[in-house]
C-alpha cells in the first residue's frame, strides 16, 4: 500500500476545526482501495496539532518553514535524474528527432502528459521556478484537489475576498492518502 502526503491550506478558528472541515469536505473522495486519514495540522504560528496516532507524515514538518522546504525539494526533484523522467526523456527524444510522434503509444503520451502537468505546476505563469520560492502561506498550490497525490491545495476559504475573523488563523492540514 502506497501513501501520499497532500496538504490543504485553510483558514479556521482552530486546528481541530480546520481538520474537521477538510475531513468533511473530502469525505466522498476515494474508495475501498483509495482512502485517506486527516493526520493533523500546523498553524501559521507553527503550532502543531496531532489528530491521529500515526503521525509519521508530520515528522520533520512541524513548522511552515520546514513544510515549504519539503515542497520545494519535491518540486526540484521533478527535473533531476531522480525525479519523474520518462516523460522528460520522451520529449527530449522527440525534440532531437530520434522518434516520430506516430511511434508513440498510449503509455508514452500518458508519461508526457504527466511530466507536462508537473512542469506546469512547478513554474508559475511568469516562468518563476516555484522549487525555490514555494510558500504555502502565499497561495502557492501544487496538484490542486488531487488528494491521492503529493501536493498542496488552497482551500476556498483562502481564496475568499474580505477580511477574516480576528480569531482565524491559517492552518496546513496533513492528509495521508492510502492507495
Amino acid at each position: 500500500m502506497a501513501h501520499n502526503l497532500h496538504l490543504v491550506v485553510i483558514k479556521s478558528d482552530s486546528a481541530e476545526s480546520a481538520c474537521d472541515i477538510v475531513e468533511n469536505e473530502t469525505f466522498d473522495f476515494g474508495d475501498d482501495n483509495n482512502w485517506f486519514t486527516v493526520v493533523g495540522a500546523v498553524s501559521q504560528d507553527d503550532e502543531v496539532h496531532v489528530k491521529e496516532d500515526e503521525t509519521s507524515f508530520m515528522e520533520n514538518l512541524e513548522t511552515i518553514e520546514k513544510i515549504n522546504a519539503h515542497i520545494r525539494k519535491e518540486l526540484a526533484s521533478l527535473t533531476n535524474e531522480n525525479g519523474y523522467s520518462r516523460g522528460r526523456d520522451l520529449l527530449n527524444i522527440l525534440i532531437a528527432g530520434n522518434k516520430k510522434i506516430e511511434d508513440l503509444d498510449g503509455q508514452d503520451w500518458y508519461s508526457i502528459k504527466e511530466f507536462a502537468h508537473d512542469m506546469s505546476n512547478k513554474f508559475n505563469f511568469e516562468g518563476e521556478d516555484k522549487s525555490t520560492t514555494f510558500d504555502v502561506l502565499k497561495g502557492d498550490q501544487y496538484k490542486f484537489g488531487h488528494y491521492d497525490e503529493f501536493g498542496v491545495t488552497q482551500h476556498y476559504s483562502m481564496l475568499e475576498d474580505g477580511a477574516s475573523a480576528e480569531d482565524e488563523k491559517t492552518y496546513v492540514v496533513f492528509i495521508d492518502m492510502h492507495s
